[in-house]
């Protein structure tokens, strides 16, 4: 075990897990705020992290390994500088949507640590992407690429969606070195329903037309049906962008008493399954492949089966920040 996992194991976590969730992923972020400010803090973490080194090039980026962090952690473009430092291949932050919105009530984050997984119903809660671009052009440039995951406004009619993601794009588009297109979040209603192919087309290419070179993915449900992921495959190829696969999974298609999305460990088969459904479809499609992944070995798991690249985050919950 990594230094820095042992000491979130044994030191954080338990401060952590006496608090609400949602308290204490806040309280996480203010943590990671303070600890930029002591002096040497980069120091530190190498000396307690280690390093993952496996590199790989995708739609020309270059990644340092395959393991990289999910968008939801660092939301508003707060802390990814400092994530950067964890070792992994790669930060994605948001989901960020046009508008600021407050999301959905609260309690809405939930943990089931038996199963070690997470339900959630957060409703991309974020500051908007004119306060997160302001974000980012405060921060310095990190050394790894940086996803910019951005959503649909929940009260933005769905026939308007691809203007509110265009819109929120353009602000956005000049801090991101690749962009991920949220159409799978659970907790927004409706937002599911850009899957279908015209909605989907009109979203890729009012981002195109605003910059065409940046690498683009679309992140879709777990629990999508055959010809619904067979469109998606044959529009991403059409357009030349990839996918990430896969989202959270409704809560109640596993009876769980929260409603809302399940990551972690429950989600290991279905992200496994998808995976190897788009694999049997085309071989070329770039994948980045999510969900129920907790350490490297795992991470090479996904691999084999066919993704390029991986992303964490329930597993830091659990087992701390640092890849291993």
């Amino acid at each position: 075990m990594r230094m820095g996992n042992f000491i979130y194991k044994n030191l954080i976590k338990p401060f952590f897990f006496l608090m609400k969730p949602e308290t204490a992923h806040n309280s996480a972020i203010s943590l990671l705020k303070a600890y930029c400010k002591l002096p040497f803090h980069k120091e530190i973490l190498k000396l307690i992290s280690g390093e993952y080194r496996e590199e790989i090039e995708l739609m020309g980026l270059k990644f340092k390994n395959p393991i990289g962090l999910a968008a939801g952690f660092d939301k508003n473009g707060e802390v990814y500088d400092i994530l950067s430092e964890f070792g992994f291949g790669f930060i994605e932050i948001g989901t960020i949507t046009l508008l600021p919105q407050k999301g959905n009530p609260k309690p809405r984050l939930f943990k089931y640590p038996k199963e070690l997984a997470i339900v959630n119903r957060m409703g991309f809660n974020n500051i908007g992407a004119e306060a997160t671009a302001k974000n980012l052009m405060k921060k310095r440039k990190i050394k790894i690429p940086l996803g910019i995951n951005i959503g649909k406004n929940t009260d933005c009619p769905i026939e308007k969606a691809y203007e509110n993601y265009a819109a929120a794009y353009k602000i956005l588009n000049s801090y991101g070195d690749f962009f991920v297109i949220n159409i799978s979040c659970p907790n927004i209603k409706d937002l599911c329903k850009l899957h279908n192919p015209l909605h989907l087309r009109e979203i890729i290419e009012a981002i195109l037309k605003i910059n065409s070179k940046k690498p683009l993915f679309l992140k879709i449900m777990p629990n999508i049906n055959a010809l619904e992921l067979k469109n998606c495959v044959d529009i991403c190829l059409e357009y030349k962008i990839g996918i990430i696969a896969a989202n959270t999974l409704p809560s109640e298609i596993l009876s769980y008493a929260e409603i809302g999305g399940i990551s972690g460990r429950p989600l290991k088969n279905y992200s496994e399954n998808i995976l190897k459904s788009i694999r049997g479809i085309s071989k070329e499609i770039p994948v980045i492949s999510s969900g129920g992944i907790f350490s490297v070995s795992e991470a090479k798991e996904r691999i084999s089966l066919g993704a390029n690249l991986t992303e964490i985050y329930t597993s830091i919950i659990y087992n701390g920040p640092f890849v291993e």
